[in-house]
């Protein structure tokens, strides 16, 4: 393998015309309405799989041009990389946000539950999901997935590569028993 290094002439790299985005948002939207008509409707399993395939073929090869972009080529340079950090300390931060509000919207329901809903909380002809079962089996899910995506990183980190694959094929089994449950 060849390293090319670009000798950057400002600190910030301008990205070059790219057909990844337009393809990862086709695939999304094409996996998102199989799933919702499968999901409504009995329907074949096969255009699910062949966009699924697609979303993921997708993600590889952009991850893989942006990987050559800063490996290979030399296009990352130290403020570009501070800028990706900021991006997505700003995406985490926004994705807090909103969440808060729609935990705030639900405890503003049930604490002052409106003339519109009964004036009760949960509303009337709504049955409330007991704590115990399915919803605590989901928690104690996303905890081990978290555990196991976190021993993973750490054996990226030290270059145990049968370590890593090992604790992401535990953590996508844990999403899919996840998604199941879910479901039920």
């Amino acid at each position: 393998m060849i390293l090319i290094k670009n000798i950057q002439e400002t600190p910030f790299h301008l990205v070059n015309p790219s057909p990844w985005p337009f393809l990862a948002s086709w695939s999304a939207f094409s996996f998102l309405s199989n799933l919702a008509l499968n999901w409504n409707y009995t329907s074949c399993v096969s255009p699910i799989g062949l966009s699924l395939l697609t979303f993921v073929s997708v993600i590889f090869c952009w991850i893989s041009d942006v990987s050559s972009e800063s490996k290979l080529e030399g296009n990352h340079t130290t403020y570009v990389r501070l800028n990706l950090r900021l991006g997505m300390l700003l995406f985490i931060i926004s994705e807090i946000m909103f969440f808060a509000g729609f935990f705030w919207a639900f405890f503003h329901s049930s604490i002052t539950p409106v003339l519109e809903i009964g004036a009760i909380w949960p509303p009337y002809n709504v049955q409330a999901i007991s704590a115990g079962g399915i919803p605590t089996l989901n928690t104690i899910i996303l905890l081990l997935s978290g555990a196991f995506v976190t021993w993973s990183h750490h054996s990226l980190l030290s270059k145990s590569n049968s370590q890593t694959i090992l604790g992401l094929c535990i953590t996508i089994l844990l999403a899919i028993i996840f998604t199941f449950f879910s479901r039920i």
